[in-house]
């Protein structure tokens, strides 16, 4: 009854979606005569040498055919400052053939209002109600069969329309009439998606074969299972997703990968959050393991044959998400007692595997990527057999490691994007700022913790600093991290000193040592004219002394005050003694 309404609504989407993409090209335009107006208008400046040369260039072009020459005597050069965008792929498939999409979208709206119609006034018997359903979507993708041989677009659409009628049908069929088996509707419905991935592979057509994906994943949903199979619907499953394989391995397709691993992602989620049997869940968890297996190695295989740029990023994509697909299947399927080991055998197959391939091909790429699938394995194993301040030391060990390892044997601009990774222990440590445990003392986990992440900072940034990238300037992470380090240490000696004496004394040692330490580097900095020395060591004075003024001056006591004011006043003085540089001496003569 509402058809009369829908039909309009989607005739003004089409026509708006068809102004848009004329907006969108006629934009293009404009911009590509704008920049041709600017190259122009630059070219008239010509240098005198270029204005001298004019006539005899001219006379030159004249000698043999007459053509369009610039005012400066140059000729017109198309425009070198535009840069065509590339198109949204979706946007663009959007637009192309945007009626005949509508119409396909209003024929399956249709025909199933007319198939649950004739269901419902029992127009036909049962097995002549699926027939007409099923011919009639086989007769659309026979057509589409025949156009797509001359329209590549058009027979696409009219191949997906055609199988998507066979599927409604045998929905229809299953949900209101009860008939066929849910294993036969199923066997057809794969058939008639199976047709549309042949026809994609003939035609290499990435899009016709990802439209084929996802009808092949929807299908089980459709064929209303009274007592739904987990063996039968992995079964199913996996030979859509070696089906997809195989496209992708004749069509090159880096999506359909991605697609199958996402798929696989859905179909997981009611395993995960534990509403199946214990018996159903372990079957699942088998071919979730073999599906692993595969994704690797067809991802494996198309990061060595498609090394382009614009496939990396699919490539990348896919090696996460199945990272990310065992992690789940691991950390919320696998018993506690077994967790650790499971990771242990991915990140062995994961390593070794790229590692092998490196060697038999010296394509670094697999080695690369799979790598971080690995370490992020790696720290969900540690994560899974510890807790505590005993975890971020781990943590802080593996990535300190790995961080210096890296250093030395990848590209230094690609290290520099790891330094991240220390965000983990950065952030386990703070809890160690605040714990309760330096009430009684500084000889616990919380004191290691803090000693061994700074430490780590300051090693990795030290190690950073040495090795600058060898196309820019000194590394920028090279001072943060020592940087995060100096407060680390900072950190310490506070916390320390607080643990051991009452406030006052505390805090007039922690500031002595502050001024000693700011000096010392300030002193440094002098000696060897560095300024990232001069900075932290400047920083510190000053910071001792805002204390001071403003915060201890209020809360200690007067002895303490005294005291404090009368040694930190005389380090400070000490520095009209620091023995200037060459350099600052010859400026100052």
């Amino acid at each position: 009854m509402y058809f009369p309404f829908i039909v309009p609504e989607l005739v003004v989407i089409g026509f708006l979606i068809w102004i848009v993409s004329k907006i969108y090209k006629l934009t293009g335009s404009v911009k590509r005569l704008e920049a041709q107006v600017q190259e122009l208008s630059g070219s008239s400046r010509a240098t005198p040498a270029q204005s001298e040369a004019a006539p005899a260039f001219m006379a030159n072009q004249n000698a043999f055919a007459p053509q369009p020459v610039h005012q400066s005597g140059l000729p017109y050069q198309a425009a070198a400052g535009y840069v065509e965008p590339e198109p949204n792929a979706f946007f663009q498939w959007l637009t192309e053939d945007v009626f005949m999409k509508l119409g396909a979208v209003l024929l399956l709206i249709g025909f199933g209002w007319f198939v649950s119609y004739a269901f419902i006034n029992d127009w036909i018997g049962p097995v002549g109600r699926i027939s007409i359903g099923v011919l009639a979507g086989l007769a659309i993708m026979g057509a589409g069969t025949w156009r797509i041989k001359d329209y590549r677009h058009q027979g696409s659409i009219l191949l997906v329309l055609g199988s998507g009628i066979v599927l409604l049908t045998l929905f229809a069929a299953r949900e209101m009439y009860d008939f066929l088996t849910p294993a036969l509707s199923l066997a057809v419905m794969f058939l008639s998606v199976a047709y549309v991935a042949f026809v994609s592979v003939l035609y290499k057509s990435d899009k016709l074969a990802l439209a084929g994906l996802v009808m092949a994943g929807i299908a089980p949903l459709l064929t209303n299972s009274p007592e739904p199979s987990v063996l039968g619907l992995m079964s199913y499953l996996l030979l859509v997703v070696i089906g997809t394989l195989w496209v992708v391995r004749l069509t090159g397709s880096h999506t359909l990968t991605f697609a199958s691993v996402l798929l696989m992602l859905v179909y997981s989620l009611p395993f995960l959050e534990g509403s199946i049997a214990v018996a159903d869940q372990q079957t699942a968890l088998f071919f979730s393991f073999v599906f692993a297996a595969l994704f690797f190695a067809t991802n494996t295989m198309s990061i060595i044959k498609i090394p382009s740029n614009q496939a990396r990023k699919g490539h990348i994509f896919t090696a996460l998400f199945t990272g990310l697909y065992l992690f789940l299947w691991i950390s919320l399927v696998i018993t506690p007692e077994m967790q650790s080991l499971a990771y242990v055998f991915w990140m062995l197959v994961f390593s070794v595997g790229s590692f092998v391939v490196y060697t038999k091909t010296v394509n670094r790429t697999p080695f690369f990527i799979y790598g971080a699938v690995t370490t992020g394995l790696l720290f969900a194993a540690t994560a899974a057999e510890l807790s505590g301040p005993i975890l971020t030391l781990a943590f802080t060990a593996e990535i300190t490691i790995m961080l210096l390892l890296a250093r030395r044997t990848i590209a230094r601009h690609m290290s520099e994007k790891l330094v991240l990774l220390l965000v983990l222990p950065l952030v386990l440590s703070l809890e160690s700022f605040v714990s309760s445990a330096w009430n009684t003392g500084f000889l616990h986990g919380d004191f290691v913790t803090l000693v061994a992440v700074g430490g780590a900072l300051g090693i990795v940034g030290l190690a950073y600093k040495k090795t600058p990238p060898a196309t820019e300037g000194e590394s920028y992470w090279a001072a943060t991290l020592i940087g995060i380090a100096f407060l680390y240490l900072l950190s310490i000696i506070w916390l320390v000193l607080h643990s051991v004496f009452i406030a006052d004394v505390a805090t007039t040692v922690s500031l002595i040592i502050y001024t000693l330490l700011g000096l010392g580097f300030f002193m440094v900095g002098r000696i060897n004219d560095s300024e990232f020395w001069q900075l932290c060591g400047g920083l510190l004075l000053g910071g001792v002394v805002l204390r001071l003024l403003f915060i201890d001056v209020w809360q200690m006591d007067l002895v303490g005050r005294i005291i404090t004011f009368f040694v930190v006043g005389t380090l400070l003085i000490s520095t009209a003694f620091i023995k200037k540089n060459k350099k600052e001496t010859e400026i100052t003569q």
